[in-house]
């Protein structure tokens, strides 16, 4: 249940959740059509209280997870890059915790044009990571974050729906290797992030065709939705994505053939 109340703060009309201890405080919008959202922008309540609970609240639009909120002392307001997802229904959750958001903003660029947008993913072109004769190894795998869970399909950014890769607790470097049934010529990698944690799980890991690189995934806050790495044509029978490090986890992976 919502009901709304003044507050002392520089919003003055906020909506507040009533206490769920055991499941998730939500708040959701119907745009009544899809939109290309550029970026969505949520305000918290000016109070010391009030504002660190949206500390994790996590966004989505369609059902989609795009995004984990983080929080440092004193922040009121989060600006979340969409990249002109498309979508109609948004929404903000968070778990156990009251919800208190005192202005919530999806800003729409009436002069966009998909067909202009070099950034977006063509669905229609190949992905050589979910060929049948392509095998999908990893240096360790969490249980639940199997390494096939990057080639399921599923690009949602929530590990806990069971469609991200993971790799376990290891000494050494980390990695997630698909090794095609001979020489293919590489044109991009595409990888989806885990995107429901404030950690960045991807930074730093490199993309390799063979042992040729093609570049660095860059640590980013907040987080890109998909990250394209240009392979350029590269040939090789095997893509690996690892890092020297840390944890890696992400949702998908697309391995696209030169054009």
């Amino acid at each position: 249940q919502w009901y709304q109340r003044r507050v002392r703060g520089p919003y003055r009309t906020c909506t507040h959740t009533n206490r769920n201890w055991h499941g998730s405080s939500t708040w959701q919008v119907d745009l009544e059509k899809e939109e290309h959202i550029s970026h969505i922008e949520i305000y918290g309540r000016k109070s010391p209280s009030y504002a660190p609970r949206l500390k994790g609240a996590i966004i989505s639009l369609d059902n989609r997870t795009i995004g984990a909120l983080t929080y440092k002392t004193g922040q009121l307001n989060w600006t979340i890059p969409t990249y002109y997802l498309q979508g109609r229904y948004l929404k903000v959750s968070v778990k156990k915790q009251f919800l208190t958001l005192c202005e919530v903003k999806a800003m729409v660029d009436s002069n966009y044009d998909p067909a202009t947008d070099s950034n977006l993913v063509d669905n229609t072109v190949k992905n050589l990571a979910r060929a049948d004769s392509t095998v999908i190894t990893a240096s360790s795998e969490l249980v639940g974050g199997e390494a096939l869970k990057a080639v399921d399909g599923q690009i949602d950014g929530n590990f806990y729906r069971g469609g991200c890769f993971s790799t376990a607790l290891q000494q050494g470097g980390r990695w997630w290797r698909a090794k095609f049934d001979g020489v293919k010529e590489i044109g991009k990698v595409i990888i989806y992030p885990r995107l429901d944690s404030s950690r960045d799980w991807l930074g730093g890991a490199e993309v390799k065709v063979g042992d040729e690189l093609c570049g660095t995934i860059a640590t980013s806050s907040p987080q890109k939705l998909w990250h394209v790495v240009n392979c350029d044509g590269k040939k090789a029978d095997s893509v690996t994505i690892s890092k020297a490090y840390g944890w890696m986890q992400f949702c998908e992976v697309i391995i696209q053939p030169k054009l």
